[in-house]
């Protein structure tokens, strides 16, 4: 495990937060439920119609007094990284925290090594959390949905689909399967 300075560690024991603030314990069950380390096996669907499979893992922790829920999406895992000696295709971060003046979370992705940052609003949807955003950045414009559906205590399902027609239809570009981690692994 890396050594981390006194700015570093000062600054990580002020964002993180032992669990939901308090009186907040309902409303941000939604996404607390997914605190913890879990692994995963993504599965991307190419525009030529192949498909590439790879491992991941995703850390969900509280942050910003238990106001907030941020996750790490790492693929491929660190161990298969190390081991094939191959380059992280995805290593991003989401700060999920709820509005009630809007009664829906408000969701931002970053992933530098892809250079891109979405802005998303989850509601859940039947018994599924449905994440939509818009990317302004590529050309066209995509309208794209984020869904987690078939979560249990230990599994989840999520898949991501595009749209370039404003919504009228959709394309699967990534889906996931997730099972919790039976314990957290060293950084």
């Amino acid at each position: 495990m890396m050594s981390l300075s006194p700015d570093q560690s000062l600054f990580f024991n002020l964002l993180r937060a032992d669990g939901p603030a308090p009186g907040l314990e309902e409303r941000l069950r939604l996404f607390g439920q997914f605190v913890g380390s879990w692994n995963s096996i993504c599965h991307s669907y190419l525009l030529d119609g192949s498909q590439q499979t790879q491992s991941g893992e995703i850390h969900f922790a509280w942050v910003l007094g238990g106001r907030a829920v941020q996750d790490l999406w790492i693929s491929p895992a660190r161990d298969e990284q190390r081991r094939a000696n191959t380059p992280f295709d995805e290593y991003g971060s989401t700060i999920r925290f709820y509005d009630e003046a809007i009664d829906a979370w408000r969701v931002t992705w970053i992933t530098p090594l892809n250079r891109r940052v979405a802005t998303l609003t989850a509601r859940t949807i039947g018994d599924e959390i449905v994440l939509a955003g818009v990317d302004t950045t590529s050309a066209p414009f995509r309208v794209f949905r984020w869904i987690f559906s078939d979560i249990t205590p230990t599994t989840f399902h999520w898949r991501n689909l595009i749209s370039q027609d404003g919504g009228h239809t959709w394309r699967m570009q990534e889906e996931l399967d997730a099972r919790r981690m039976e314990r957290t692994p060293d950084a």
